[in-house]
């Protein structure tokens, strides 16, 4: 038996009721059990577990052996392993063989069993080299084309080291490579032409662009790269399609960034974050380290939030929200976000009163969970508007839980001039065009009629961990929209002083549809429309 993660949950929602049954008492019982201080009592209840898998069997069994990479802090020796719990009533996430569960699933009929799933951040996806594109059997150095990239700052004409630099020689011949120390990476080709077909430079640095370029050609002294240097003066997408706000916009209003943390000293967010938790289960942080794993969730507070201002800063869409930022990312962690994470944010939301949360991830195409969904709906039922990223597959349906009914799913828009002529956006432009041709949906996101609206998603510019910096994808169309959210509802204290519950979720779904204005790209493509 092999040893997977699985989340345990009540019968309904994320949470037992407060019902009486023989069977909700039983489920009170396991669920109270499953508590990761309580190892001899999980420890006989795992024993009863194999002795019933032996009983069903007729074979008696060993303890589950783990899956290689299912990580946690101690063995599943007596069965099954408690990783963490939301408290008596709510969800567990647990180590056991599909054996053992099989066996509670039998034993307590009140609760039910899913396995634990992994999302990733909606940023729009890098070039990589596709299987087919293997190097010819001649590629070597001193045969064929041999050439070296070099790799360098646009603002400092320094070298850029670690940078992922791909070149495509032609659709079935391409390779990828990372520039060394001096920001250089050599390249051998069989022979033909002297010219790439296409270039791309992908890099985590602050400060500046990615880059593209077409029908390179490759001179004797090799290529030259140069990542363009980010002007906080100028103006992006986000700005263009939704205005930045004033300080006082969003007074009132508290969104929950449900990511890979924030830079909480950032000076344009200091003044904006207020709180939040490590919802990562097994993390090696702390419980309240919140801080940033990577630049995205920096990035999406900024867009929602950031109170500064060019051309030393920049300017969010609600400057005056406040934010709650809870981690779901950490590289530790397979670098992706777990089911159990993502639900224990949700709650967390719930609990600290947030009046949106901003879900700038996505599953894998098909996959949805339960368990989300319920705390999904639970957060509806509390006031709380989810808005998400509608996914980055190119043209794909939209992804979960944006797909979700309790979600406002947001696809990428774009407009032509706002990059650098050699930024890797430049390559995202295509068909649809809006009813401005300059205005266009970015070829990488997702669309389909589980859209809800659309959002500036094409080189936003926006916070880095001690620094700025552009990104893309649906993850960047998400906290835009969530930003004008914010704005209305504080515009409206009406509605922000409803009671929390359902209701009030409808009429601040309301207000924000109310607000969308078509670009021309048609339902399927924008939804309702771009919220300013």
């Amino acid at each position: 038996m092999n040893a997977k993660r699985y989340l345990i949950l009540p019968m309904d929602g994320i949470r037992l009721s407060d019902a009486s049954s023989p069977v909700t008492e039983m489920a009170s019982s396991l669920l109270a059990t499953l508590q990761p201080q309580r190892k001899a009592a999980v420890a006989s209840l795992g024993k009863m577990l194999l002795a019933s898998v032996a009983r069903s069997s007729g074979v008696a069994v060993r303890p589950a052996a783990r899956n290689r990479g299912v990580a946690s802090a101690s063995s599943a020796e007596e069965g099954i392993e408690v990783v963490k719990s939301l408290g008596e009533g709510g969800v567990k996430l647990v180590i056991a063989s599909e054996e053992v569960l099989a066996a509670l699933r039998q034993n307590y009929p009140g609760v039910r069993v899913i396995e634990e799933k992994f999302c990733h951040p909606a940023r729009a996806p890098r070039v990589v080299v596709p299987p087919r594109a293997a190097a010819p059997a001649g590629a070597r150095a001193g045969a064929g084309v041999t050439f070296t990239v070099e790799v360098l700052r646009g603002d400092s004409m320094t070298p850029v080291r670690g940078a992922d630099v791909i070149a495509f020689r032609s659709d079935d011949d391409a390779q990828q490579k990372k520039t060394n120390a001096s920001g250089k990476a050599t390249f051998s080709f069989g022979t033909g032409a002297d010219k790439l077909k296409r270039l791309y430079g992908y890099h985590d640095e602050s400060g500046i662009w990615g880059y593209f370029k077409a029908n390179v050609t490759i001179a004797a002294g090799g290529v030259k790269v140069v990542f363009a240097p980010v002007d906080l003066n100028a103006t992006d997408s986000l700005r263009h399609f939704h205005k930045p706000g004033k300080l006082e916009d969003g007074v009132g209003v508290r969104v929950g960034v449900i990511d890979a943390g924030a830079d909480q000293v950032h000076p344009d967010l200091i003044d904006a974050i207020e709180g939040g938790a490590n919802c990562v289960p097994g993390s090696t942080r702390a419980p309240d380290d919140y801080g940033p794993d990577g630049a995205h969730g920096t990035h999406v507070a900024g867009t929602i939030a950031a109170r500064g201002m060019a051309p030393s800063g920049v300017r969010g869409i609600a400057p005056g929200a406040k934010l709650r930022i809870y981690r779901v990312f950490e590289s530790g962690n397979r670098g992706h976000g777990s089911s159990f994470a993502v639900i224990d944010a949700i709650e967390r939301a719930i609990e600290d009163r947030c009046d949106i949360i901003n879900l700038s991830l996505g599953f894998a195409p098909g996959v949805t969970d339960d368990g989300i969904s319920d705390a999904l709906a639970k957060a509806r039922n509390n006031g709380i508007l989810a808005i998400a990223a509608a996914g980055n597959d190119r043209r794909q349906p939209v992804s979960f839980p944006g797909s979700d009914a309790s979600c406002v799913a947001i696809s990428a828009t774009g407009r032509k001039g706002l990059v650098p002529s050699t930024a890797t956006e430049v390559a995202e432009v295509g068909a649809p065009f809006g009813s401005d041709p300059d205005n266009f949906i970015a070829l990488f996101s997702n669309v389909g009629p589980d859209l809800d609206a659309a959002g500036s998603g094409v080189g936003v510019v926006s916070t880095f961990p001690g620094g700025y910096g552009p990104m893309s994808g649906t993850s960047m169309a998400s906290p835009a929209v969530a930003g004008v959210a914010a704005r209305l509802l504080a515009a409206n204290p009406a509605v922000l002083g409803m009671d929390r519950n359902a209701a009030r979720t409808d009429e601040m779904r309301k207000l924000l549809m109310d607000a969308c204005k078509t670009l021309g790209f048609g339902i399927l493509s924008e939804g309702s429309g771009l919220p300013k």
